[in-house]
This record gives structure tokens, sequence and C-alpha cells, in this order.
């Protein structure tokens, strides 16, 4: 992240990463301490599962939607 901000004359990181990815955020958060920019993490409120389909694992999703027509919204 640190080679990413200086080639590209970053001035600021706005994280928009997955709640889950805590070692994006965290690694972001130390790259704009050491290069004195500011970043500001955007936080999702949770997502209310009622009425989704959830899957065990990848195949499980691909196998399902092979079945379907329409558009789909991966959480």
């Amino acid at each position: 992240m640190l080679n990413f901000i200086e080639r590209n004359k970053i001035k600021m990181v706005v994280d928009m990463s997955h709640p889950y990815a805590k070692n994006v955020s965290k690694n972001a958060f130390k790259a704009c301490k050491i290069k004195g920019i500011p970043y500001i993490r955007y936080s999702r409120d949770r997502v209310d599962l009622e009425g989704c389909v959830v899957f065990k694992d990848y195949d499980e999703c691909n196998n399902f939607i092979k079945t379907k027509k329409g558009t789909f919204y991966l959480l």
C-alpha cells in the first residue's frame, strides 16, 4: 500500500472494504499514518438476512444460480 500511495500520489484514502476485511483496513490505516495522509473508514450498516438464501460454499451458490434468471446480489 505504501508503494501504491506514493506511486499514484494519493492524498487521502477512503476505506470502503468489506467489514470482515480487517487486514485491509488495518494496512490502509497504517500506510496513511506513515504517509501522513487522511484515512476515512466508511462503515456499512448490518444487513438483515431475512428472506435471503444462504449457501455453504461457492459451488452450492453457483449451482443455484444456474437454475435461475435475473439479477443476483451477493454479500
